[in-house]
């Protein structure tokens, strides 16, 4: 677990709300507070598309949506003269980036020990976090996953221009 304090805001936020830069992460929550508190519940409910569109990408096998699907909606919440007195977003890697880390990371884990690698983006009185986490479905002393996770998402930032 690594916190990162973002110090380019702007960029930051325009990434996160116009840009494709957290597009294949899900998402499993999302809260923006301005005058009322918007809750997202990014749980994927794949009755309400289609078998073909449940067939495509967009729409992998994962237990919440991609936050591509939901960032449109944060933007209306967000746009406008005032800025939001809170926000917070909880992304998840997809499987396949999981499996890479743990590749990379030489862990005796397996995918099926990972419940999710994740980042917490947080903004509140005008400071944006972020925070890496793993959620293990097993017990295991072995922290090189962690570490492996904290690299990539600092590389992650590195490679969109966001200061930290």
């Amino acid at each position: 677990m690594k916190l990162f304090r973002i110090s380019g805001i702007r960029e930051f936020m325009s990434g996160l709300l116009t840009r494709d830069v957290f597009d294949s992460f899900t998402v499993s929550e999302a809260v923006v507070k301005t005058f009322v508190t918007y809750t997202i519940d990014g749980s994927f409910i794949s009755d309400y598309y289609s078998d073909e569109e449940r067939a495509s990408e967009d729409f992998p096998d994962e237990p919440f949506v991609r936050y591509r699907l939901i960032r449109g909606f944060l933007f209306e919440i967000i746009k406008g003269k005032r800025t939001p007195l809170a926000m917070k977003l909880v992304f998840h890697a997809p499987a396949s980036l999981v499996a890479d880390l743990i590749e990379k990371s030489s862990s005796s884990l397996s995918p099926s020990d990972i419940i999710s690698l994740n980042i917490t983006v947080s903004y509140k009185n005008g400071e944006v976090t972020a925070v890496t986490g793993t959620n293990y479905s097993v017990f295991s002393p072995d922290r090189s996953l962690d570490q492996e996770w904290d690299r990539y998402f600092e590389g992650f930032l590195a490679r969109n221009s966001i200061d930290f």
